[in-house]
């Protein structure tokens, strides 16, 4: 492999990564699980002034409003990169792409913990099979997985009678809807609990409780709804592939049949 290089952090990863940015000639093709190392964000910022073509894909936090790395990706937009967002499968990629000729893939993350403190590693290459693998994944996810906005709402009619089958709530993502169905088993692992509607609880619809809301309830509520026919009402999000509704309150929850 011509030009191979490790990456050390932190021993090295910095620089190199200042290196391989201020290098760029034509494009800079990212995706990254973190996005806060203000000195590489500001590196990139100046590429896509200075008129290279940056394009960067990240997966954004729910609600966005709260996401603390928004403003950093909000910064690298405002100066002419393009941002897009997948929220599904979570990008948890560490990678650059320059110029379509060379490529950085690794451990570290844009954070100045990763840089600084950790030991991570990485390498940064230039042998053009390898990066045409990595070229041709950006590609794909930058063309069909990929959107503009951090999260898609749903335009899918509600029904009449203002209430949805659990069955069809993954129709309903980022929006607040009221979802029917009956509990037939419940996950508590002591830090989370899960209603679920079905016993598949990697694709099917469920309700997450945390802890610290168990006890607003008036029994627990893996006692008090287990087997009951509910009604819930919430936004409806999307975690790890499947629909979810997360709620903190009693009174967004209904038994309707014992």
């Amino acid at each position: 492999m011509r030009d191979a290089k490790l990456v050390w952090s932190p021993i090295n990863a910095r620089q190199k990564w200042i290196e391989l940015i201020d290098g760029a000639q034509t494009s800079i093709d990212l995706e990254q699980n973190s996005w806060s190392a203000p000195e590489i964000v500001e590196r990139v910022a100046a590429a896509a002034r200075r008129g290279i073509k940056v394009r960067a894909i990240f997966s954004p936090r729910d609600p966005i409003e709260l996401d603390g790395e928004e403003a950093q990706r909000d910064y690298i937009r405002r100066a002419g990169a393009q941002v897009k967002y997948i929220n599904q499968p979570y990008i948890h990629a560490k990678m650059f792409l320059i110029d379509g000729k060379r490529a950085f893939i690794g451990s570290e993350n844009v954070s100045d913990n990763s840089l600084n403190n950790n030991r991570e590693l990485g390498i940064i290459f230039d042998q053009a099979d390898a990066v045409a693998v990595v070229q041709r994944t950006f590609e794909y996810d930058w063309n069909v997985l990929a959107h503009s906005e951090p999260f898609l709402v749903s335009d899918t009619v509600i029904p009449a009678s203002g209430i949805v089958n659990w069955k069809d709530a993954a129709r309903y993502y980022n929006r607040e809807v009221t979802i029917e169905g009956k509990i037939v088993k419940i996950y508590n692992s002591g830090r989370v609990m899960w209603l679920q509607f079905s016993e598949d609880y990697q694709t099917d619809m469920k309700v997450v409780i945390f802890p610290s809301d168990w006890g607003k309830f008036p029994q627990r509520p893996d006692v008090l709804f287990m087997g009951k026919t509910i009604r819930v009402t919430g936004k409806v999000v999307e975690y790890q592939g499947a629909p979810e509704i997360i709620i903190n309150k009693p009174d967004v929850i209904v038994i309707v049949y014992k």
